[in-house]
């Protein structure tokens, strides 16, 4: 079974070979065991089978089992483990996760070494992966260091006509190919063609392989005709050899296919892609991320021959593919930074819808670029809110667990991600394993519950609806412009729609490159006092980024402005308008992560508490531990060395009480309900995570931080990123308290609040909007951790805040707040704006002081 299953891999039938692999499996593990070296086999081949069909997270679970049990039942230094880490270093490889490629290669490479010696054909094969990893990553020199030492040996070991001396000789020459090194790779390829021809033959899959590329370096350097002649030979051998639907014959189909697009000849290239594309649907099926690339290639050729309308059919129809492609990488894979990465590489079905829309503007392109605009934009964060929600309403055992230890794990990771160069073994690396190992388990149990990524059903009029009268939305995505000619995209543009309430077509706008608007952002930001010069930029940015839709916004009462990328960081209200005023005394600006958030539905909470805190002690005095039994105390001395070298320490806030009083007494007053304050050592992070029930407010009167380039920052934006609560100066000395906290909150950890339907988080502290900003999701910070933990608004600052002012501001904005009949604190925000920029004390008056603060959702 095992072998028949094996054969339909090796020739592309994978639907076949699946059922085989899995019975075998499942009968192995209950005849054998789960530990025996033959089902462990089974569970790599099933691997491997889903490695082949894009499944990378069921993939990499197998694999990882796989490795576990052979380092458990075989020990570390086996050739069957050593074979199991170079599986998964595979896998690693063809996700681009080349950081834990090269640790897994070159671990197995150390031990090939030494137990083997230095020729023997395993180690060699392991010098080779590495060597191919370099390649990957345009390290070439280190790469041809590798690869002509692996030649060399297996020229000695082997003999120069061996089929794997020529591999490897083919590595080199496509090595030297891609450098552009024509003539090397020229001679290179000669050879090995002659000595291939002579020692496998004509019709050898190893020759046609040679062949292929062989023809694809002389299109490199426009030599066409030769190119197509060994195109068409290869075709025609594979197809005869291993037939039509092989995966071989299909990327030789696809290389033609290629070349004639290249060339222009889209009336030869038009059929040549319609049978792949049925070919790979049939063989790998409609998800498959070789199928959605050919599926591209081909739309984009049809717009070169003008066919926009079929184009954009087949744009729709592949949208729910990819969907379901996403729905499994980001509940199986396991690495945060390689979800987020993994979005990025789905950027280019958008720049192409979007350069389709700009090109061939009409209602149906611009309808489709608008959904999918407002469908694809933080995507991982609609998923986790619900994931978090899930864990604190559902009556499921297993997700209660798995979420109370995410939380714990969570919690655990933040101590210790300021610890510099963590080894491979270190607790810190052992605790993000673990975390990842218990949220994949946790993201595929709440599968059951939601069935499908959320903001698949969303749709641009269930938007529209929402939109109150007199108002529009206008949402911002950046993205890559595709010169379809070409085949090739540009430098990053802005794209924008306007969709207005009053039912006027929706408008889609390119509003031109990003990067002169990134300048007039930097100049904002590094003004400083100098206000004019602020002002100027200002000015230069709204006409920028809103003067396109100037004669369509003017006439309304309110703007809901949904950013994207760095923009998340602009402080909107202070841009300046053609008429001289700040924007927000013309009108309302409600500022949204995404316009799904006018669809967001407010999660019920009957609480009507209030709770802030303020006056926070950030010197413990009271008894402190300086380790936990399980990490040794010598650790937790360096664990927030990095960020107390950045802060040094927390100083005190004295207004900061006084604004969570008074803020609690107006509450008392106006609410005629509970208001808590918790002063001083009360303001613990302990007690703040064990919240039974949310508050209805939360006010958080504090330190915020936000680092830059730490550790584990790639892997976890959310560390970097934070609020200080009691006891935070000794938690920056590595000493925690008797409840088992440092005092300092990292946005990690704020995902485990409860905050289910808090109507607001006000943080009055420096920078708390601050953030690692990414591609897909937005920014990575205090804002995106407290929507995610459940809260429906969070009031949040730009740049730093000072303490005096702070209090003011706050107290202004929540004066205003909580005497209006209903509920809208984003009116009482522009009230408060207006004062200040009415007020008679100059210094007020600038924006330095009143425009860090932006109200974040609907």
């Amino acid at each position: 079974m095992n072998s028949l299953a094996s054969l339909y891999t090796s020739q592309g039938r994978y639907g076949e070979a699946e059922p085989l692999f899995k019975e075998t499996l499942e009968k192995r593990r209950e005849v054998l065991g789960m530990n025996h070296p033959d089902t462990l086999t089974s569970m790599n081949n099933l691997a491997s089978l889903y490695q082949s069909q894009g499944r990378y997270g069921e993939a990499e679970l197998l694999f990882k089992e796989a490795l576990e049990k052979r380092r458990k039942v075989s020990g570390l230094s086996h050739s069957t483990t050593l074979t199991s880490m170079n599986n998964l270093a595979a896998l690693y490889h063809a996700q681009g996760r080349y950081g834990e490629t090269e640790l897994l290669h070159k671990e197995v490479l150390e031990k090939r070494r030494e137990m083997l010696g230095l020729s023997h054909p395993a180690t060699l094969v392991s010098m080779n992966n590495l060597a191919a990893l370099y390649h990957a990553q345009r390290r070439h020199r280190e790469a041809e260091s590798l690869y002509k030492e692996v030649l060399e040996r297996y020229r000695k070991v082997l003999g120069v006509s061996h089929s794997t001396t020529l591999k490897s000789m083919h590595n080199l020459a496509n090595l030297y190919r891609n450098q552009n090194r024509y003539l090397e790779a020229k001679s290179l390829y000669k050879e090995l063609l002659e000595k291939s021809r002579e020692v496998l033959g004509e019709d050898h899959p190893d020759t046609l392989l040679y062949m292929s590329n062989f023809a694809s370096s002389y299109t490199s350097h426009g030599r066409y005709e030769e190119s197509e002649l060994s195109l068409k030979e290869v075709l025609e051998k594979r197809r005869e050899i291993l037939g039509l639907n092989h995966p071989s014959t299909l990327n030789s189909m696809n290389s033609l296919t290629d070349l004639y697009h290249t060339q222009e000849r889209y009336i030869e290239a038009e059929p040549l892609y319609k049978e792949i594309l049925e070919k790979r649907r049939e063989v790998l099926g409609t998800s498959h991320p070789h199928t959605l690339t050919v599926q591209l290639n081909y739309i984009t050729l049809l717009i070169n021959l003008y066919k926009e309308r079929d184009a954009l059919l087949l744009l729709k129809n592949m949208e729910a593919h990819l969907f379901t492609y996403i729905i499994t990488q980001l509940d199986t894979l396991s690495k945060e930074r390689v979800r987020r990465r993994f979005q990025l590489s789905t950027s280019l079905f958008q720049n192409i819808v979007f350069s389709l829309a700009h090109r061939k503007p009409s209602s149906e392109t611009t309808r489709f670029a608008a959904r999918v605009l407002l469908q694809w934009k933080q995507i991982q964060a609609e998923e986790e809110a619900y994931i978090a929600q899930l864990v604190r309403t559902t009556q499921d055992p297993r997700i209660r667990t798995a979420g109370e230890k995410v939380i714990e794990l969570r919690t655990r990771l933040s101590r210790l991600t300021q610890q510099p160069e963590a080894e491979s073994q270190s607790p810190l690396s052992k605790t993000l394993s673990e975390l990842e190992r218990v949220e994949v388990e946790l993201q595929q149990l709440s599968r059951h519950y939601r069935g499908r990524l959320a903001v698949s059903g969303v749709t641009l009029d269930g938007v529209w609806s929402q939109l109150p009268a007199d108002s529009t939305l206008l949402e911002f995505r950046q993205y890559n412009p595709v010169a379809f000619n070409i085949r090739k995209v540009g430098n990053p543009h802005w794209m924008a729609y306007l969709l207005r309430a009053d039912g006027e077509a929706p408008i889609l706008q390119d509003l031109g490159p990003v990067e002169p608007t990134r300048k007039l952002w930097n100049q904002l930001r590094s003004a400083g006092h100098d206000k004019a010069k602020a002002d100027q930029a200002a000015r230069e940015l709204y006409q920028s980024l809103f003067g396109t839709f100037e004669s369509k916004i003017t006439d309304l009462k309110t703007l809901f402005i949904a950013p994207d990328g760095f923009l998340h960081l602009v402080p909107l209200t202070r841009l300046i308008l053609p008429d001289g005023r700040y924007w927000i005394e013309r009108q309302a600006i409600h500022q949204l992560q995404t316009g799904r958030d006018l669809l967001r539905q407010p999660l019920r909470n009957d609480s009507n508490h209030f709770l802030a805190l303020g006056g926070v002690d950030f010197h413990q005095n009271a008894e402190v531990v300086t380790s936990e039994p399980e990490v040794p105390r010598s650790l937790f001395a360096s664990v927030n060395r990095q960020t107390a070298d950045e802060i040094k320490f927390f100083k005190p806030l004295p207004a900061s009480g006084e604004e969570a009083d008074e803020i609690a007494l107006m509450y008392r007053l106006n609410r005629k309900a509970q208001a808590e304050v918790w002063p001083g050592l009360e303001a613990s992070e302990a007690r703040l995570k064990a919240l039974e029930s949310a508050p209805k407010i939360l006010h958080l009167a504090t330190h915020g931080f936000y680092l830059r380039d730490r550790p584990l920052g790639a892997e976890r934006p959310l560390v970097l990123s934070g609020l200080s609560l009691a006891g935070a100066n000794q938690g920056l000395r590595g000493q925690i308290g008797p409840d088992g906290e440092d005092g300092i909150l990292y946005s990690l950890e704020v995902l485990g609040l409860n905050l289910h339907g808090t109507e607001l988080v006000s943080l009055s502290a420096c920078n708390t909007g601050q953030g690692v900003v990414d591609y897909a999701e937005g920014v990575y910070g205090l804002v995106r951790a407290f929507r995610i933990a459940g809260a429906r608004r969070v009031l949040m600052t730009l740049w730093p805040v000072g303490d005096d002012h702070a209090k003011d501001f706050m107290v202004a904005f929540y004066e205003r707040w909580l005497q209006q009949p209903v509920s809208d604190p984003a009116k009482a925000l522009r009230e408060t704006y207006l004062a200040y920029i009415r007020h008679p004390d100059p210094e007020l008056r600038n924006p330095r002081v009143w425009a860090p603060y932006v109200l974040v959702g609907n």
